[in-house]
C-alpha cells in the first residue's frame, strides 16, 4: 500500500468517525451518563440499554480523539473528551441520580463493559489519565 493510499484512507476514516460523532454531540447533554435513546426496549435489561447508549459512542469518539487534530475539524476534541470522562464518573457513582446501576445482568453488559475497557485503552490520554485517582477508584469499583 502507498503512503498515498495510506493517508488518504486515514483522512476518510477521521472524516468519516467526525461525521458520524457529529449528531451523538447534539445529544450530549452536561450532568447525564447517557445518550437519550429512541426505540424499542431490549431483552437485556434497562442497565444495559442505559449503559450501551455510552460505551458504543464512546469507542467511537476514542477512535476519533486518537487521530491527528486536523484544520477541518468541527468538533472540539476537548469538549467531547469531557462529556464522556464526566459521563463515566457519573454513570459509576451509586450517588448519582444518573448511576448506570449494579452490574448484575451478565448477558450482554460485559459486552458493553468491554468496549468501554476497548475505548479508555485507545483514548487513554483523553479518557482516563485526566481523572483523579478517586475517580479512576470509582470507575473501577463499578468495573
Amino acid at each position: 500500500m502507498s503512503t498515498e493510499t495510506m493517508t488518504s484512507s486515514y483522512t476518510q476514516f477521521q472524516s468519516m468517525t467526525e461525521d458520524f460523532l457529529k449528531p451523538i454531540a447534539a445529544l450530549m447533554e452536561s450532568g447525564r451518563s447517557t445518550l437519550p435513546l429512541i426505540g424499542m426496549k431490549s431483552d437485556h435489561a434497562e442497565i444495559a440499554d442505559k449503559f450501551e447508549a455510552y460505551a458504543r459512542p464512546a469507542l467511537l469518539a476514542a477512535l476519533w480523539l486518537q487521530t491527528a487534530p486536523n484544520e477541518n475539524e468541527e468538533l472540539d476534541r476537548e469538549e467531547i473528551a469531557k462529556w464522556f470522562r464526566d459521563a463515566m464518573i457519573i454513570g459509576t457513582d451509586p450517588n448519582n441520580k444518573e448511576y448506570w446501576g449494579e452490574p448484575t445482568n451478565f448477558h450482554q453488559l460485559p459486552v458493553e463493559m468491554t468496549i468501554l475497557v476497548m475505548a479508555i485503552d485507545a483514548a487513554r490520554d483523553w479518557l482516563w489519565e485526566p481523572l483523579t485517582a478517586e475517580q479512576r477508584q470509582q470507575i473501577a469499583d463499578w468495573f
